[in-house]
Protein backbone atom coordinates (compact mmCIF):
# COMPACT_ATOMS: atom_id res chain seq x y z
CA UNK A 1 0.00 0.00 0.00
CA UNK A 2 1.42 3.37 -1.04
CA UNK A 3 0.37 6.15 1.28
CA UNK A 4 1.40 9.69 0.33
CA UNK A 5 0.40 12.83 2.14
CA UNK A 6 0.49 16.43 1.03
CA UNK A 7 3.47 17.24 3.20
CA UNK A 8 5.53 14.46 1.65
CA UNK A 9 4.90 15.90 -1.82
CA UNK A 10 5.69 19.40 -0.58
CA UNK A 11 8.97 18.18 0.92
CA UNK A 12 9.95 16.44 -2.32
CA UNK A 13 9.27 19.58 -4.35
CA UNK A 14 11.27 21.64 -1.88
CA UNK A 15 14.18 19.21 -2.06
CA UNK A 16 14.14 19.25 -5.90
CA UNK A 17 14.02 23.03 -5.92
CA UNK A 18 16.94 23.30 -3.51
CA UNK A 19 19.00 20.74 -5.41
CA UNK A 20 18.63 22.66 -8.70
CA UNK A 21 19.47 26.04 -7.25
CA UNK A 22 22.98 27.42 -7.15
CA UNK A 23 23.71 28.37 -3.53
CA UNK A 24 24.98 31.82 -2.81
CA UNK A 25 27.25 32.76 0.08
CA UNK A 26 25.40 33.74 3.21
CA UNK A 27 26.77 34.95 6.53
CA UNK A 28 23.71 33.47 8.21
CA UNK A 29 24.49 30.08 6.66
CA UNK A 30 28.08 30.38 7.84
CA UNK A 31 26.84 30.98 11.38
CA UNK A 32 24.51 27.99 11.06
CA UNK A 33 27.27 25.75 9.77
CA UNK A 34 29.43 26.79 12.69
CA UNK A 35 26.70 25.52 15.04
CA UNK A 36 26.10 21.95 13.85
CA UNK A 37 22.46 21.08 14.18
CA UNK A 38 21.16 24.54 14.96
CA UNK A 39 17.54 25.14 14.01
CA UNK A 40 15.92 28.21 12.52
CA UNK A 41 13.45 30.51 14.19
CA UNK A 42 10.49 32.08 12.43
CA UNK A 43 12.73 34.78 11.00
CA UNK A 44 15.01 32.21 9.38
CA UNK A 45 17.85 32.71 11.84
CA UNK A 46 19.49 30.03 14.01
CA UNK A 47 17.28 29.52 17.05
CA UNK A 48 18.97 29.59 20.47
CA UNK A 49 19.29 26.20 22.09
CA UNK A 50 18.63 24.33 18.85
CA UNK A 51 18.67 20.53 18.95
CA UNK A 52 21.82 18.82 17.73
CA UNK A 53 21.01 16.96 14.52
CA UNK A 54 22.49 15.80 11.26
CA UNK A 55 19.86 17.85 9.41
CA UNK A 56 21.91 21.05 9.64
CA UNK A 57 23.15 20.79 6.04
CA UNK A 58 19.57 20.66 4.76
CA UNK A 59 18.56 23.60 6.94
CA UNK A 60 21.56 25.47 5.56
CA UNK A 61 20.42 24.76 2.01
CA UNK A 62 16.97 26.20 2.61
CA UNK A 63 18.51 29.22 4.29
CA UNK A 64 20.52 29.82 1.10
CA UNK A 65 17.32 29.68 -0.97
CA UNK A 66 15.06 31.61 1.40
CA UNK A 67 16.61 34.22 3.63
CA UNK A 68 13.45 34.06 5.74
CA UNK A 69 11.87 30.62 5.27
CA UNK A 70 8.57 29.82 6.95
CA UNK A 71 8.37 27.23 9.72
CA UNK A 72 6.61 24.87 7.31
CA UNK A 73 9.35 25.26 4.68
CA UNK A 74 12.04 24.57 7.26
CA UNK A 75 10.29 21.47 8.64
CA UNK A 76 9.60 20.16 5.13
CA UNK A 77 13.25 20.52 4.17
CA UNK A 78 14.32 18.52 7.20
CA UNK A 79 11.59 15.95 6.48
CA UNK A 80 12.98 15.55 2.96
CA UNK A 81 16.35 14.64 4.47
CA UNK A 82 14.60 12.16 6.80
CA UNK A 83 12.78 10.56 3.87
CA UNK A 84 16.08 10.14 2.02
CA UNK A 85 17.58 8.48 5.11
CA UNK A 86 14.60 6.10 5.33
CA UNK A 87 15.09 5.08 1.71
CA UNK A 88 18.70 4.18 2.61
CA UNK A 89 17.50 2.20 5.67
CA UNK A 90 19.22 4.71 7.95
CA UNK A 91 16.37 4.63 10.44
CA UNK A 92 18.16 6.19 13.40
CA UNK A 93 19.34 9.09 11.24
CA UNK A 94 15.79 9.57 9.92
CA UNK A 95 14.44 9.69 13.48
CA UNK A 96 17.01 12.34 14.43
CA UNK A 97 16.06 14.44 11.42
CA UNK A 98 12.39 14.24 12.35
CA UNK A 99 13.15 15.13 15.95
CA UNK A 100 14.82 18.27 14.59
CA UNK A 101 11.78 19.03 12.43
CA UNK A 102 9.51 18.75 15.49
CA UNK A 103 11.65 21.37 17.25
CA UNK A 104 10.77 23.98 14.63
CA UNK A 105 8.45 26.54 16.24
CA UNK A 106 5.29 27.81 14.61
CA UNK A 107 4.04 24.61 12.94
CA UNK A 108 0.34 23.83 12.64
CA UNK A 109 -1.25 20.99 14.61
CA UNK A 110 -1.74 19.05 11.38
CA UNK A 111 1.93 19.41 10.46
CA UNK A 112 3.06 18.40 13.95
CA UNK A 113 0.81 15.33 13.83
CA UNK A 114 2.26 14.37 10.45
CA UNK A 115 5.86 14.67 11.71
CA UNK A 116 5.11 12.51 14.78
CA UNK A 117 3.60 9.89 12.49
CA UNK A 118 6.68 9.98 10.27
CA UNK A 119 9.03 9.63 13.23
CA UNK A 120 6.95 6.72 14.51
CA UNK A 121 7.38 5.16 11.09
CA UNK A 122 11.18 5.47 11.45
CA UNK A 123 11.12 3.98 14.97
CA UNK A 124 8.95 1.09 13.78
CA UNK A 125 11.35 0.34 10.91
CA UNK A 126 14.23 0.44 13.39
CA UNK A 127 12.49 -2.09 15.65
CA UNK A 128 11.77 0.34 18.51
CA UNK A 129 8.07 -0.49 18.65
CA UNK A 130 7.33 1.13 22.01
CA UNK A 131 8.59 4.54 20.85
CA UNK A 132 6.79 4.07 17.53
CA UNK A 133 3.48 3.47 19.33
CA UNK A 134 4.08 6.53 21.53
CA UNK A 135 4.67 8.76 18.49
CA UNK A 136 1.66 7.40 16.61
CA UNK A 137 -0.48 8.01 19.71
CA UNK A 138 0.66 11.64 19.92
CA UNK A 139 0.02 12.03 16.19
CA UNK A 140 -3.54 10.75 16.62
CA UNK A 141 -4.20 13.36 19.32
CA UNK A 142 -3.57 15.97 16.64
CA UNK A 143 -5.48 14.07 13.90
CA UNK A 144 -7.76 11.42 15.47
CA UNK A 145 -9.23 10.29 12.15
CA UNK A 146 -5.99 9.84 10.23
CA UNK A 147 -6.31 6.30 8.87
CA UNK A 148 -2.66 6.29 7.76
CA UNK A 149 -1.47 6.72 11.34
CA UNK A 150 -4.05 4.23 12.64
CA UNK A 151 -2.73 1.73 10.10
CA UNK A 152 0.86 2.40 11.14
CA UNK A 153 0.08 2.07 14.86
CA UNK A 154 -1.78 -1.16 14.16
CA UNK A 155 1.33 -2.54 12.46
CA UNK A 156 3.52 -1.36 15.36
CA UNK A 157 1.22 -3.07 17.87
CA UNK A 158 1.41 -6.25 15.77
CA UNK A 159 5.20 -6.07 15.74
CA UNK A 160 5.18 -5.65 19.52
CA UNK A 161 2.93 -8.69 19.94
CA UNK A 162 -0.09 -6.68 21.14
CA UNK A 163 -2.55 -8.20 18.69
CA UNK A 164 -5.73 -7.04 20.43
CA UNK A 165 -4.76 -3.39 20.11
CA UNK A 166 -3.58 -4.05 16.58
CA UNK A 167 -7.04 -5.37 15.67
CA UNK A 168 -8.67 -2.40 17.44
CA UNK A 169 -6.70 0.13 15.37
CA UNK A 170 -7.38 -1.64 12.07
CA UNK A 171 -11.08 -1.89 12.97
CA UNK A 172 -11.26 1.84 13.75
CA UNK A 173 -9.54 2.64 10.47
CA UNK A 174 -11.95 0.35 8.58
CA UNK A 175 -14.89 2.16 10.15
CA UNK A 176 -13.45 5.46 8.89
CA UNK A 177 -12.49 4.10 5.46
CA UNK A 178 -14.34 0.83 4.70
CA UNK A 179 -13.07 0.78 1.11
CA UNK A 180 -9.38 0.50 2.07
CA UNK A 181 -8.79 -3.19 1.40
CA UNK A 182 -5.27 -3.12 2.88
CA UNK A 183 -6.77 -2.61 6.33
CA UNK A 184 -8.72 -5.88 6.07
CA UNK A 185 -5.57 -7.74 5.05
CA UNK A 186 -3.56 -6.53 8.05
CA UNK A 187 -6.46 -7.11 10.44
CA UNK A 188 -6.79 -10.63 9.05
CA UNK A 189 -3.18 -11.38 9.94
CA UNK A 190 -3.69 -9.95 13.44
CA UNK A 191 -6.72 -12.22 13.87
CA UNK A 192 -4.55 -15.14 12.72
CA UNK A 193 -1.95 -14.30 15.36
CA UNK A 194 -4.73 -14.38 17.98
CA UNK A 195 -5.99 -17.78 16.72
CA UNK A 196 -9.28 -16.20 15.68
CA UNK A 197 -9.02 -18.14 12.46
CA UNK A 198 -12.59 -17.76 11.18
CA UNK A 199 -12.40 -13.98 11.39
CA UNK A 200 -8.94 -14.04 9.84
CA UNK A 201 -10.22 -16.12 6.93
CA UNK A 202 -13.20 -13.78 6.40
CA UNK A 203 -10.93 -10.73 6.14
CA UNK A 204 -8.36 -12.39 3.89
CA UNK A 205 -10.98 -13.91 1.58
CA UNK A 206 -12.50 -10.46 1.25
CA UNK A 207 -9.14 -9.05 0.20
CA UNK A 208 -8.48 -11.82 -2.31
CA UNK A 209 -11.96 -11.62 -3.80
CA UNK A 210 -11.22 -7.97 -4.46
CA UNK A 211 -7.65 -8.59 -5.68
CA UNK A 212 -6.61 -12.22 -6.29
CA UNK A 213 -3.05 -11.06 -7.02
CA UNK A 214 -2.40 -9.68 -3.52
CA UNK A 215 0.74 -11.68 -2.66
CA UNK A 216 0.80 -10.67 0.99
CA UNK A 217 -2.84 -11.73 1.51
CA UNK A 218 -2.01 -15.07 -0.14
CA UNK A 219 0.83 -15.58 2.30
CA UNK A 220 -1.30 -14.60 5.30
CA UNK A 221 -4.07 -16.97 4.22
CA UNK A 222 -1.50 -19.73 3.79
CA UNK A 223 -0.55 -19.24 7.45
CA UNK A 224 -4.22 -19.61 8.45
CA UNK A 225 -4.50 -22.84 6.45
CA UNK A 226 -1.30 -24.06 8.11
CA UNK A 227 -2.69 -23.30 11.57
CA UNK A 228 -5.82 -25.27 10.68
CA UNK A 229 -3.73 -28.24 9.57
CA UNK A 230 -4.62 -27.86 5.87
CA UNK A 231 -1.04 -28.14 4.67
CA UNK A 232 -2.01 -28.74 1.05
CA UNK A 233 -3.93 -25.45 0.91
CA UNK A 234 -1.14 -23.67 2.79
CA UNK A 235 1.48 -24.82 0.27
CA UNK A 236 -0.80 -23.71 -2.55
CA UNK A 237 -1.16 -20.20 -1.11
CA UNK A 238 2.54 -19.86 -0.30
CA UNK A 239 3.40 -20.98 -3.83
CA UNK A 240 0.95 -18.45 -5.28
CA UNK A 241 2.53 -15.71 -3.14
CA UNK A 242 5.96 -16.66 -4.50
CA UNK A 243 4.67 -16.56 -8.07
CA UNK A 244 3.09 -13.12 -7.52
CA UNK A 245 6.09 -11.63 -5.70
CA UNK A 246 9.18 -13.73 -6.55
CA UNK A 247 11.55 -11.19 -5.00
CA UNK A 248 9.92 -11.37 -1.56
CA UNK A 249 11.76 -13.73 0.79
CA UNK A 250 8.97 -14.12 3.37
CA UNK A 251 6.85 -16.59 1.40
CA UNK A 252 9.89 -18.80 0.72
CA UNK A 253 10.60 -18.84 4.46
CA UNK A 254 7.00 -19.69 5.33
CA UNK A 255 6.83 -22.51 2.80
CA UNK A 256 10.24 -23.77 3.94
CA UNK A 257 9.08 -23.99 7.56
CA UNK A 258 5.98 -25.90 6.46
CA UNK A 259 8.08 -28.37 4.45
CA UNK A 260 10.38 -28.71 7.47
CA UNK A 261 7.50 -29.51 9.82
CA UNK A 262 6.37 -32.23 7.40
CA UNK A 263 9.91 -33.71 7.39
CA UNK A 264 10.48 -32.72 3.75
CA UNK A 265 13.95 -31.47 4.58
CA UNK A 266 15.35 -31.20 1.05
CA UNK A 267 12.41 -29.05 -0.05
CA UNK A 268 12.88 -26.96 3.09
CA UNK A 269 16.57 -26.41 2.28
CA UNK A 270 15.62 -25.32 -1.24
CA UNK A 271 13.17 -22.73 0.07
CA UNK A 272 15.54 -21.41 2.74
CA UNK A 273 18.25 -21.11 0.08
CA UNK A 274 15.87 -19.24 -2.24
CA UNK A 275 15.08 -16.78 0.55
CA UNK A 276 18.78 -16.24 1.22
CA UNK A 277 19.42 -15.69 -2.49
CA UNK A 278 17.05 -12.70 -2.20
CA UNK A 279 18.42 -11.44 1.12
CA UNK A 280 21.67 -12.95 2.36
CA UNK A 281 21.26 -11.46 5.84
CA UNK A 282 18.18 -13.34 7.12
CA UNK A 283 19.51 -14.92 10.31
CA UNK A 284 16.42 -17.10 10.85
CA UNK A 285 16.81 -18.66 7.39
CA UNK A 286 20.38 -19.72 8.23
CA UNK A 287 19.24 -21.16 11.56
CA UNK A 288 16.40 -23.09 9.92
CA UNK A 289 18.63 -24.37 7.12
CA UNK A 290 21.12 -25.49 9.78
CA UNK A 291 18.40 -27.65 11.34
CA UNK A 292 17.30 -29.09 8.00
CA UNK A 293 20.88 -29.90 6.98
CA UNK A 294 21.40 -31.67 10.30
CA UNK A 295 18.34 -33.81 9.64
CA UNK A 296 19.86 -34.70 6.27
CA UNK A 297 23.16 -35.62 7.91
CA UNK A 298 24.97 -32.68 6.27
CA UNK A 299 26.69 -31.59 9.44
CA UNK A 300 29.43 -29.43 7.90
CA UNK A 301 26.80 -27.37 6.09
CA UNK A 302 24.75 -27.22 9.28
CA UNK A 303 27.71 -25.86 11.26
CA UNK A 304 28.38 -23.23 8.59
CA UNK A 305 24.74 -22.10 8.57
CA UNK A 306 24.42 -21.86 12.34
CA UNK A 307 27.72 -19.98 12.52
CA UNK A 308 26.33 -17.47 10.04
CA UNK A 309 23.12 -17.09 12.08
CA UNK A 310 25.25 -16.42 15.18
CA UNK A 311 27.35 -13.88 13.29
CA UNK A 312 24.23 -12.03 12.10
CA UNK A 313 22.88 -11.91 15.65
CA UNK A 314 19.65 -13.91 15.55
CA UNK A 315 17.18 -12.49 18.07
CA UNK A 316 16.99 -15.82 19.95
CA UNK A 317 20.72 -16.47 19.82
CA UNK A 318 20.53 -19.55 22.07
CA UNK A 319 18.89 -21.46 19.18
CA UNK A 320 21.78 -21.46 16.69
CA UNK A 321 24.29 -22.20 19.47
CA UNK A 322 22.27 -25.25 20.52
CA UNK A 323 21.67 -26.34 16.91
CA UNK A 324 25.37 -26.01 16.04
CA UNK A 325 26.21 -27.99 19.18
CA UNK A 326 23.90 -30.77 17.97
CA UNK A 327 25.80 -30.89 14.68
CA UNK A 328 29.13 -31.03 16.53
CA UNK A 329 27.78 -33.82 18.74
CA UNK A 330 26.81 -35.91 15.72
CA UNK A 331 30.32 -35.40 14.33
CA UNK A 332 31.89 -36.63 17.57
CA UNK A 333 33.34 -33.17 18.38
CA UNK A 334 32.23 -33.35 22.00
CA UNK A 335 34.31 -30.49 23.42
CA UNK A 336 33.00 -28.07 20.79
CA UNK A 337 29.49 -29.32 21.41
CA UNK A 338 29.82 -28.77 25.17
CA UNK A 339 31.18 -25.27 24.56
CA UNK A 340 28.20 -24.33 22.38
CA UNK A 341 25.64 -25.92 24.70
CA UNK A 342 27.17 -23.96 27.58
CA UNK A 343 26.97 -20.73 25.56
CA UNK A 344 23.29 -21.43 24.82
CA UNK A 345 22.68 -21.97 28.55
CA UNK A 346 24.42 -18.72 29.42
CA UNK A 347 21.99 -16.96 27.12
CA UNK A 348 19.02 -18.93 28.46
CA UNK A 349 19.64 -20.92 31.67
CA UNK A 350 16.29 -22.76 31.52
CA UNK A 351 16.90 -24.18 28.03
CA UNK A 352 16.08 -27.87 28.58
CA UNK A 353 17.14 -28.86 25.06
CA UNK A 354 20.66 -27.54 25.62
CA UNK A 355 20.91 -29.29 29.00
CA UNK A 356 19.86 -32.60 27.48
CA UNK A 357 22.29 -32.18 24.59
CA UNK A 358 25.17 -31.28 26.89
CA UNK A 359 24.35 -34.29 29.02
CA UNK A 360 24.67 -36.49 25.91
CA UNK A 361 28.06 -34.92 25.15
CA UNK A 362 29.30 -35.47 28.71
CA UNK A 363 28.06 -39.07 28.63
CA UNK A 364 29.86 -39.68 25.33
CA UNK A 365 33.06 -38.42 26.97
CA UNK A 366 32.54 -40.77 29.92
CA UNK A 367 31.71 -38.01 32.43
CA UNK A 368 28.62 -39.69 33.84
CA UNK A 369 28.39 -37.43 36.90
CA UNK A 370 27.94 -34.20 34.93
CA UNK A 371 25.80 -36.01 32.37
CA UNK A 372 23.51 -37.12 35.19
CA UNK A 373 23.30 -33.53 36.51
CA UNK A 374 22.32 -32.13 33.12
CA UNK A 375 19.79 -34.89 32.46
CA UNK A 376 18.16 -34.26 35.81
CA UNK A 377 17.89 -30.50 35.21
CA UNK A 378 16.42 -31.04 31.74
CA UNK A 379 13.89 -33.51 33.14
CA UNK A 380 12.89 -31.18 35.99
CA UNK A 381 12.32 -28.35 33.49
CA UNK A 382 10.22 -30.47 31.13
CA UNK A 383 9.13 -33.78 32.71
CA UNK A 384 6.66 -34.49 29.87
CA UNK A 385 9.36 -34.89 27.24
CA UNK A 386 9.94 -38.63 26.76
CA UNK A 387 13.58 -38.18 25.69
CA UNK A 388 14.42 -36.27 28.85
CA UNK A 389 12.63 -38.86 31.02
CA UNK A 390 14.45 -41.78 29.41
CA UNK A 391 17.84 -40.05 29.68
CA UNK A 392 17.25 -39.14 33.33
CA UNK A 393 16.00 -42.56 34.38
CA UNK A 394 18.65 -44.38 32.40
CA UNK A 395 21.51 -42.37 33.86
CA UNK A 396 20.66 -43.02 37.53
CA UNK A 397 20.17 -46.06 39.75
CA UNK A 398 16.67 -46.67 38.44
CA UNK A 399 17.57 -49.56 36.09
CA UNK A 400 19.47 -51.43 38.83
CA UNK A 401 16.81 -50.84 41.45
CA UNK A 402 14.09 -51.87 38.99
CA UNK A 403 15.97 -55.10 38.28
CA UNK A 404 16.28 -55.79 42.01
CA UNK A 405 12.57 -55.13 42.51
CA UNK A 406 11.64 -57.49 39.71
CA UNK A 407 14.01 -60.13 41.10
CA UNK A 408 12.44 -59.90 44.56
CA UNK A 409 8.92 -60.09 43.16
CA UNK A 410 9.94 -63.03 40.97
CA UNK A 411 11.49 -64.86 43.93
CA UNK A 412 8.29 -64.30 45.87
CA UNK A 413 6.20 -65.80 43.09
CA UNK A 414 8.55 -68.78 42.76
CA UNK A 415 8.48 -69.35 46.52
CA UNK A 416 4.71 -69.18 46.57
CA UNK A 417 4.38 -71.71 43.79
CA UNK A 418 7.18 -73.94 45.10
CA UNK A 419 6.86 -77.12 47.11
CA UNK A 420 8.30 -75.73 50.37
CA UNK A 421 5.00 -74.37 51.63
CA UNK A 422 6.36 -73.60 55.10
CA UNK A 423 8.47 -70.81 53.51
CA UNK A 424 5.51 -68.93 52.11
CA UNK A 425 4.66 -66.69 55.06
CA UNK A 426 8.25 -66.14 56.11
CA UNK A 427 9.86 -65.47 52.70
CA UNK A 428 7.39 -65.09 49.91
CA UNK A 429 5.41 -62.20 51.35
CA UNK A 430 8.57 -60.49 52.57
CA UNK A 431 10.13 -60.69 49.12
CA UNK A 432 6.93 -59.44 47.53
CA UNK A 433 6.66 -56.44 49.85
CA UNK A 434 10.34 -55.59 49.36
CA UNK A 435 9.96 -55.69 45.59
CA UNK A 436 6.79 -53.59 45.66
CA UNK A 437 8.46 -51.13 48.04
CA UNK A 438 11.39 -50.61 45.71
CA UNK A 439 9.05 -50.17 42.76
CA UNK A 440 6.99 -47.59 44.68
CA UNK A 441 10.14 -45.68 45.64
CA UNK A 442 11.20 -45.47 41.98
CA UNK A 443 7.73 -44.31 40.98
CA UNK A 444 7.55 -41.56 43.64
CA UNK A 445 11.13 -40.32 43.26
CA UNK A 446 11.36 -40.25 39.48
CA UNK A 447 7.80 -39.75 38.31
Amino acid sequence: MIRQLTYGLTAMMAAISMASAAPAPSPACDRLAARAGALLDLQGMPAPGGLETDASATVCEILLRHQRPTASETADAIHAAAEAALQRDQFDLAARHLTAALEVRGLSRTHIGFLYSERGRAYNAEGDFARAVDDFTVSLRHAPQDTTTLYRRGVAYWNAGDYERSVADFTTAIRLDPEDIDLYRERGDAYRAMDRLDQAMDDLNRVLSNNPDDAKARRYRGAVHERRGRHDLAVRDYTAAIRLAPQEAAAYLDRGVLHHEQSHYRLAVEDYSAALAIDANIASAYNNRCLANSELGLYDQAVADCSRAIHLGLANLHWPYKNRANAYLEQGLYDRAIQDYTMALELRPDYAGALHGRGRAFEAKGDTVRARQDYEQAYRLDPRDPDYRVAYLGSGPAPLISAMALALIGASVVGTLGKKRRWRPAYSWGLMLAGLGLSMWIFIYYL
